[in-house]
């Protein structure tokens, strides 16, 4: 028999070509939002008491952290921003409460941009806003000279005339480019208080309003900032630093005629129509654009102390001094100084400059105790900072030296850098302007100062000092301190809020920075390249020179 015939071959139907073209990415999901951090630190559980970073070292009552002659106020609000677009939306929420003539708006400003959109979108700049509003407004500008001597001057890159013209032009505006300032001093503060329907609010800090801080332009834009709002006794305080130095210039007499004073009013006829006490404060019509609903933030009540910097004018050369201030002022100093030496666990701070030399010897001080746990530093990159201070590598090697001296474990120097998410370029730029210290993550002090000791001794800067009242709330890992700290980590190394509250475990991802992280270690020495040829430091027939210029015309002590 033969053979049955061989099965027949089956050929499977041919597949679908499979296109060539790559699929689009998946689209990237926005890095955070106004709300994003109060909502991630709402998810986070207070600490366990018997977590091994509840140690009660470090706790303070709020009167521990202040020095004696700068009165704190308690029962503030405060709400800390990290973000510049958050924080002019909420100036201009702000603005819009001030409706009626017998409210009032002051501004003090460094470099003021009167076309900085508050709320992008809305074609509400800063000008639209101060031109709608019916209050009086009195504002205060930096003239932008370096006076070397009564004759000559050094014009900065700074121009404040166009919100200063534009102030003045209003009939309810009065403002004036200020000058009165020691020879080689800046007016560098940075205020912006709000006297409307309800109540006193101001807000300081390191942001300038100006376009900087929230446009997007990678790398460095927008600008890392920090900046707070005080609503509460804090206020007035901060409002006393805009009428100090009001009631003290020559020009403003003239100006506050145009808003109704006589031109024979006494001192105090003028500071009751230009500083009239507000309407009580209703924190129910101060929201912001931080906040959930039902934060805890909203609720929390905090103690404040604002400090200041006015140098004394006539032992820095000039010929006339601050009435209020005739042997100078360094109260924001004395806040900072204090806090240095009341930590016992660890100090965070941020800052553009990071030269001074009473903040390095008070450091070095602290971090001698082989007991305190750890020092944090970011700083802005010498690339950009070294362009306003000649020798700026020199005095951060100079501090890089000390501290590893002491101890190369127990402290860290870091700077920004770019990340590759377009949504997070959004809001994280490289150029930090930050002045800001955090110790023991029970007080904070914020404001326009930098770590430099002009902005200790000699230009115009204001602070603000922020302690905890609730003892519990630190206990937990919810003190104000902590959460503006957790909040900065987040942004700077882009891990989950709940890793970083507690300081001791956020540390471990400095340590060893995840692909998140936005900034580099930095505690190796640099070249100055403002030495010939650049080296870490001056050579020897050098030192003394540099040391002198340093010491005498770029970052003095004035006190």
């Amino acid at each position: 028999m033969a053979d049955d015939p061989p099965p027949p071959t089956i050929i499977p139907p041919r597949a679908p070509a499979i296109p060539t073209t790559t699929p689009p990415p998946a689209p990237t999901m926005a890095f955070t939002s106004c709300t994003s951090d109060d909502a991630a630190l709402k998810r986070v559980p207070g600490r366990r008491t018997d977590d091994p970073a509840y140690k009660k070292r470090g706790f303070r009552p709020p009167s521990a952290w202040y020095p004696t002659g700068v009165k704190p106020t308690d029962g503030n609000q405060v709400i800390a921003y990290t973000y510049g677009l958050c924080t002019f939306a909420d100036m201009a929420d702000a603005l819009s409460t001030a409706l009626s003539s017998d409210h009032r708006i002051y501004i003090i400003g460094w470099s003021t941009d009167k076309g900085t959109q508050l709320k992008p979108g809305t074609g509400g700049t800063l000008e639209d806003y101060l031109t709608r509003s019916r209050a009086q407004i009195r504002a205060m500008f930096y003239d932008g000279n370096i006076t070397l001597t009564p004759l000559i001057k050094v014009k900065t890159d700074v121009e404040n005339k166009w919100v200063n013209d534009a102030i003045n032009n209003l009939p309810n505006g009065a403002s004036v480019i200020d000058a009165k300032l020691p020879p080689l001093g800046i007016h560098h503060q940075k205020l912006l208080v709000v006297q409307g329907q309800f109540g006193l609010v101001a807000f300081i800090g390191g942001m300038d309003i100006a376009p900087s801080r929230a446009a997007i332009s990678p790398p460095g834009e927008p600008w890392h900032d920090t900046q707070i709002r005080i609503a509460g006794p804090a206020a007035l305080d901060c409002r006393k630093a805009f009428e100090d130095r009001w009631l003290d210039h020559p020009a403003t007499l003239v100006l506050d005629q145009k808003l109704g004073v006589s031109a024979t009013s006494t001192r105090d006829a003028r500071r009751a129509v230009a500083f009239p006490q507000p309407a009580a404060l209703d924190l129910e019509g101060l929201q912001s654009s931080t906040m959930e609903n039902r934060s805890r933030r909203a609720d929390r009540r905090v103690t404040v102390a604002v400090g200041r910097t006015f140098a004394n004018m006539k032992k820095a050369g000039a010929s006339s001094e601050y009435s209020f201030a005739p042997s100078g002022d360094y109260s924001a100093w004395s806040l900072i100084e204090t806090g240095i030496k009341q930590a016992v666990r660890w100090i965070y701070l941020e800052d553009q400059y990071l030269v001074s030399r009473m903040a390095r010897k008070a450091l070095l001080d602290k971090f001698a105790d082989p007991s305190f746990e750890f020092l944090l530093m970011v700083m802005n990159g010498s690339g950009a900072a070294g362009k306003d201070f000649r020798y700026l590598v020199t005095a951060r090697n100079e501090f890089r030296r000390d501290l590893q001296k002491i101890d190369r474990r127990r402290w860290g120097l870091y700077t920004l850098k770019d990340s590759n998410n377009s949504e997070r370029q959004k809001w994280c730029g490289t150029y930090l302007h930050s002045k800001t210290w955090i110790f023991d993550d029970g007080y904070v002090v914020l404001g326009s100062a930098n770590c430099d000791n002009r902005g200790y001794t000699f230009d115009t800067e204001i602070v603000a000092g922020i302690a905890e009242k609730d003892e519990i709330s630190i206990a937990l890992g919810e003190s104000f301190a902590t959460d503006l700290r957790t909040r900065l980590w987040f942004k700077h190394l882009g891990v989950p809020h709940a890793q970083l509250r507690d300081f001791e475990k956020g540390l471990k991802f400095w340590r060893q920075l995840p692909t998140t992280a936005m900034v580099v270690d930095s505690s190796g020495l640099e070249p100055d390249p403002d030495l010939d040829p650049p080296a870490p430091f001056p050579a020897p027939d050098a030192a003394a020179n540099v040391d002198k210029l340093w010491s005498k015309v770029i970052d003095p002590d004035a006190r």
